[in-house]
């Protein structure tokens, strides 16, 4: 169902007297749309998660979930020391020519039981969900992100806005990581999964996210870089993973890595497109594991 804007502003008019805030967000573009007395429209000059007082977008950002889920969703938010209940609602709003905007209503209410506050502590709630949120999308080992945040496109809003016309994709695989684990002991293994997770995020220099797909197994996610970049990514990882990493301070026992690198110059954001550059990367690692060193750039998706 979508509205016109004079039904969308009635709806917003009668909101209004019961909440504290009503608003409408382009989540993708990180904007806000403003309904006008005359039946225009027009977008505020800041982007909208300034409202929480915050430089980049939301880690936990449920309008874009609502968006692509397709469905009302709910969480918790911090503003000047308040807490808000905030609802995310995917909206259609059809303009006087026809053209329709697919947005999100916010829709926000400040928390003001303060009997709910005294039987909580407001700094403990506010503390508890922050670090909830945190966690949603870190890996609890290495701290670097999980499979939730790739499964759930996060990797996509979170280049500061903008729009993302190229991606790369680096698999990472541990050579032989069983072959620690049963030598060495679990807890080793697992310390060193931290200290490759330390080495991927340092040499990637904020220019994408790291992610845990599970087990010994990461995916780097490079956004509007160009094809060469993974190269130099990859040869900083080795760098440090010969230098930084070592087991029972053995000098003669290296860890080493296996890559497969995927990359598309004309980034469509569907379930294909991200597939296939997934599938892509995961073959040509599997190819260096076997020998076959294809992490090298030779081809891109289209």
């Amino acid at each position: 169902m979508n509205y016109s804007l004079r039904e969308m502003k009635r709806y917003i008019d009668n909101l209004s007297h019961i909440f504290d805030k009503i608003r409408l967000v382009d989540p993708i573009k990180r904007r806000v749309l403003v309904l006008m007395d005359d039946s225009g429209i027009g977008w505020e000059d800041y982007v909208c998660h300034k409202i929480w007082n915050k430089e980049e977008r939301c880690e936990n950002c449920i309008s874009i979930h609502a968006l692509q889920l397709d469905k009302r969703l709910t969480k918790f938010e911090f503003a000047n020391n308040e807490v808000f209940f905030v609802v995310a609602k995917p909206v259609e709003v059809m303009l006087e020519d026809g053209t329709i905007y697919r947005l999100v209503m916010e829709i926000l209410c400040m928390m003001t039981d303060e009997v709910f506050f005294e039987a909580y502590g407001r700094n403990t709630f506010e503390s508890r969900i922050a670090m909830v949120e945190k966690k949603i999308y870190e890996d609890p080992l290495t701290k670097v992100y999980n499979r939730r945040f790739f499964d759930e496109r996060m990797f996509l809003y979170h280049s500061q806005g903008k729009p993302i016309d190229s991606i790369t994709f680096i698999m990472v695989d541990l050579h032989d990581f069983k072959n620690i684990n049963d030598t060495f002991g679990h807890a080793v293994g697992d310390a060193v999964l931290i200290q490759v997770a330390n080495v991927l995020q340092a040499s990637i220099c904020d220019i994408g996210a790291v992610v845990r797909m599970g087990g010994d197994e990461f995916l780097i996610i490079l956004t509007n870089c160009e094809p060469r970049t993974a190269e130099k990514v990859i040869a900083r990882i080795k760098e440090k993973m010969e230098q930084e990493i070592r087991i029972n301070t053995s000098k003669e026992y290296r860890v080493v890595a296996d890559f497969g690198i995927s990359h598309s110059p004309s980034f469509v954001n569907s379930p294909d497109c991200i597939e296939q550059l997934l599938e892509v990367a995961d073959k040509k690692m599997y190819l260096d594991k076997n020998g076959t060193c294809l992490w090298e750039m030779n081809e891109s998706l289209g």
